[in-house]
């Protein structure tokens, strides 16, 4: 999937953080419009001292401002008086790039075709069931 969007979308970048020349950690960042978005990021824990996440992340906000960009979107961060929140975590790690946090009313989602809307909500319940078992 990741291969497919940085061979097809000329605006979709992945940056990969190395130490020793190992990778570390990685992120993947679209353009559109003069904004730039963070859509995934990950790490393998190791070399955590260097902050290889931190690395990639970075790379990706400059090369976004470097192609015009105005913006970059971290796309959600969790309640700052949730510490306990799923993503506290990752929430300060994105805090720390020193962002301001705009509320937006949320994401929709509009269904055009019912029948595979079933049958994608019929596919993501077996996953998730897979997961379990496994």
């Amino acid at each position: 999937y990741f291969r497919l969007l940085d061979e097809h979308l000329a605006s979709c970048q992945t940056y990969v953080a190395r130490v020793a020349g190992k990778p570390c950690a990685a992120a993947v960042v679209a353009r559109f419009g003069g904004r730039a978005y963070y859509l995934y990021a990950g790490s393998t824990g190791e070399h955590r001292d260097a902050n290889p996440a931190y690395a990639a992340l970075w790379a990706g906000i400059k090369a976004a401002a470097q192609a015009g960009c105005r913006d970059f979107d971290l796309w959600g961060v969790a309640p700052s008086d949730q510490p306990n929140h799923p993503w506290a975590g990752l929430s300060v790690f994105k805090r720390g790039f020193g962002a301001d946090e705009v509320e937006y009313v949320g994401c929709w989602e509009i269904i055009f075709d019912p029948s595979g809307a079933r049958v994608l909500s019929t596919l993501e319940a077996t996953r998730r069931l897979a997961r379990r078992l496994r």
